[in-house]
């Protein structure tokens, strides 16, 4: 008998999309999708009504999907503080406006979500294409999907693990499929967030420790010593080598389901 609930949560990556498709309350492993994509928007979309068109659906067609986007398709800033701002509509123009003073170019193709934070302090913002956000909105709504949320690839692996941030300050590094996103993290509140590409998809301790003194300089954010990691493919070859760090690793960012790839 076909199950009531189907939970599906997708990955959005560089260069591939992954599907996991889980029996609501069930114990048994999910099925899993793996798709090669060209980075295009118009392949992204393609591929994506593919997957979600052979997987399964529960015979009430109200089952959830989870979104997780990240690098290349994810923007992220820290817009400073700006009074008379009430609306979410409000702060997302204006993150507009500095992400496209901080990236050269006109965001206003940009799909802004700018994060909730106490009065007077910075927000982090993170954007996306808004063709692709809306072409997902629009095909899960034709498959009778309901999105249970809409995360970036950084933060879905910062709530992932955030009973493991025990230290005052630290920064987060996400290895992402030839990408690497960073949040440094101080006085409770997050300090310099972005991502770039890298060459290794399996750096040693040297390489990562290069990546964290690039990405504080990309940020003009402090360098903190101690230092979490995770993955989105493999673990990285050993961390040994990250001299003036303190690293911990995470776990993958998948959940166990997921096929390292």
């Amino acid at each position: 008998m076909p199950p009531l609930w189907i939970d599906h949560s997708l990955w959005i990556l560089n260069g591939n999309l992954r599907l996991l498709s889980t029996v609501r309350g069930s114990k048994e492993p999910g099925q899993e999708q793996f798709v090669e994509v060209d980075n295009s928007v118009d392949d992204i979309v393609l591929r994506l009504q593919e997957i979600l068109l052979q997987a399964p659906h529960g015979q009430l067609r109200m089952d959830g999907l989870k979104v997780h986007v990240g690098s290349p398709w994810i923007k992220y800033d820290i817009v400073p503080w700006q009074e008379g701002l009430r609306k979410p509509a409000d702060w997302a123009a204006y993150a507009r406006i500095i992400m496209g003073q901080h990236f050269d170019t006109d965001a206003q193709g940009w799909h802004v979500t700018v994060a909730e934070g106490d009065y007077g302090e910075p927000r982090v913002v993170a954007s996306i294409d808004d063709i692709l956000y809306q072409a997902i909105l629009s095909f899960a709504k034709s498959q009778r999907l309901q999105i249970r949320s809409f995360e970036t690839a950084l933060f879905a692996t910062a709530n992932m693990f955030a009973d493991q941030f025990v230290a005052p300050e630290f920064a987060l590094l996400v290895l992402e499929l030839k990408f690497a996103s960073y949040a440094f993290y101080r006085e409770g509140a997050w300090q310099g967030v972005g991502s770039f590409a890298t060459r290794n998809d399996k750096p040693d301790g040297a390489q990562l420790a290069a990546v964290l003194r690039d990405a504080a300089m990309l940020s003009s954010s402090f360098l903190p010593t101690q230092v979490y990691l995770s993955s989105y493919g493999q673990m990285p070859r050993e961390l040994q080598g990250m001299a003036g760090f303190t690293p911990k690793w995470l776990g993958l960012s998948f959940p166990q389901e997921i096929t390292a790839r």
